[in-house]
C-alpha cells in the first residue's frame, strides 16, 4: 500500500511541476536567439586553464542578461546558449548587454594576447576585449515540450532551426537577425542594416541583418552572399551515370554497352529525367 501512495505523490508532483514550468515559458509568437564562442575549439586547446575562468566570466554575463531581459534560459550546448524571449526587443536589449558586458569584464592576460582576444580601442572607446560571442535570432510560433531530461521545456520546429542557421552565418561579436525580426524592431530605438541574402536550408533565400550592438565595431563577413546550390548539367550527367534502370530487360541493356557510350547528353537544361541511348527514357529520379 506503502509504495502505491509513494508513486501517486510522485507521479502528482511530476505532472504538477511540469505544469508550472510550461505555463511559466515564452509561448506563442516569441524571439529564440543563440549565442557562441568564436574560435572555441581553438582557444581551448591553446589555452585550457585561461579558458576555464573564461568560460565562467562569459556565462556569468550570459545569464545575467537573461535575467535583466526576461530571458528563458532554454538549454547550453558547450559555450553556446539557446534563449527564449517573449517580446523581440527583450531579444535584441539581450544581445546588446551582452556585447557590452564582455567588454568590461576582465579576462586573463594570456588571452588577451591571441587575435581571437585581444584588446582594441578607438579614441579611447575600447571596441574589442576578450572573447568574441556571436549571436543570431528569429521569431515565431515554435512546438514547445516539457523535456523531462533537463526539466524544462525545449523548443523545435523550423523557426528555431533558423535561429540556429542566421547565428552559423556570424561572425565574433556580431549580432544577426532575421527579416521577421528586423520588421518587429522599433528603427528609431534598435540600428541595424542589411548583411546580405542567404540561403538558408528548409527557409529558402532569407534577407539577413545586422543589428548594431557596438556602433564603432566594424565587422567583416566571413561569408559570400549564397545562392540556393544548383546542379549544372555536367554534374547531372555524372550523377546519370550512377542511375541503374528499372526493369531486369533494361539492365541488361544497359549492361552490355559501355555507361559512358550509353548516355546522352541531354540538350536541354530543363529535363528532369535523363536519356539513354539503348534504354527508354525513366521517371523523375532525381532533383536540381
Amino acid at each position: 500500500m506503502i509504495p502505491i501512495i509513494m508513486i501517486v505523490i510522485y507521479l502528482t508532483f511530476r505532472f504538477t511541476k511540469q505544469k508550472r514550468v510550461m505555463q511559466s515559458v515564452p509561448n506563442g509568437n516569441v524571439t529564440i536567439v543563440f549565442t557562441d564562442i568564436q574560435n572555441s575549439t581553438y582557444l581551448w586547446s591553446n589555452y585550457k586553464e585561461e579558458m576555464k575562468q573564461a568560460l565562467a566570466i562569459h556565462n556569468r554575463v550570459i545569464r545575467q542578461a537573461i535575467d535583466h531581459n526576461n530571458g528563458y534560459e532554454i538549454k547550453t550546448i558547450g559555450d553556446s546558449f539557446m534563449v527564449a524571449f517573449k517580446k523581440v526587443c527583450n531579444a535584441a536589449d539581450f544581445c546588446i548587454e551582452i556585447q557590452k558586458t564582455l567588454l568590461e569584464q576582465a579576462w586573463p592576460p594570456v588571452l588577451l594576447q591571441d587575435d581571437n582576444c585581444n584588446f582594441e580601442s578607438i579614441d579611447g572607446v575600447v571596441i574589442w576585449n576578450g572573447i568574441r560571442v556571436r549571436a543570431g535570432m528569429n521569431c515565431g510560433c515554435p512546438d514547445v515540450e516539457y523535456n523531462s531530461t533537463i526539466h524544462k521545456a525545449d523548443y523545435f520546429g523550423p523557426m528555431v532551426n533558423i535561429s540556429s542557421r542566421i547565428e552559423g552565418l556570424a561572425t565574433g561579436g556580431q549580432t544577426l537577425i532575421s527579416t521577421e525580426v528586423y520588421e518587429n524592431l522599433d528603427s528609431k530605438v534598435y540600428k541595424s542594416m542589411p548583411y546580405g541574402t542567404f540561403f538558408l536550408k528548409g527557409a529558402g533565400n532569407q534577407i539577413i541583418y545586422e543589428l548594431t550592438t557596438i556602433p564603432m565595431r566594424t565587422i567583416k563577413s566571413k561569408h559570400e552572399e549564397r545562392s540556393p546550390p544548383t546542379k549544372n548539367l555536367e554534374e547531372i550527367n555524372v550523377c546519370i551515370s550512377c542511375m541503374r534502370p528499372c526493369t531486369y530487360c533494361q539492365r541488361r541493356k544497359f549492361k552490355s554497352s559501355s555507361m559512358l557510350n550509353g548516355l546522352r547528353r541531354v540538350s536541354s537544361p530543363t529535363c528532369s529525367s535523363p536519356n539513354f541511348q539503348d534504354v527508354p527514357l525513366y521517371g523523375n529520379m532525381f532533383s536540381v
